[in-house]
């Protein structure tokens, strides 16, 4: 619920950049604190981290950059039906891992519902 009430205000900002952008700074200095109470960080984690980060901001920016050019009903279903799609072509590609075919159902039932949802030539 969360999700879709933070991709609702995106999209109806007036400046969608400048709004991710206010949202995240003030998520950062109101997470700062917990972080450095209590992360224990291992050395080996920092690669992971940096990549980690630079995604999710890729993922910001793609986002808002979707949110200024097309409606909520048409970024908000392709943004959260992507990623299982993606999820799994990334983990077969990137790792090696196998596909079972509960897998490959799963993510062929999310976008049957993108498609039932959103509809096929509709913008």
């Amino acid at each position: 619920m969360i999700h879709a009430v933070w991709n609702t205000l995106l999209a109806g900002a007036r400046d969608s950049q400048a709004f991710a952008a206010v949202v995240l700074l003030v998520g950062a200095v109101a997470g700062a604190p917990v972080a450095v109470a209590y992360w224990r960080l291992d050395d080996g984690v920092w690669p992971y981290l940096v990549a980690t980060s630079v995604l999710e901001l890729a993922y910001f920016a793609l986002l808002t950059f979707a949110y200024a050019r097309a409606e909520l009903s048409v970024v908000y279903p392709l943004a959260r039906g992507l990623a299982p799609v993606l999820v799994l072509v990334g983990g077969v590609a990137f790792t090696g891992a196998g596909a079972t075919p509960r897998q490959v159902a799963g993510v062929l039932t999310v976008g049957g519902g993108i498609l039932l949802v959103r509809g096929v030539g509709g913008g």
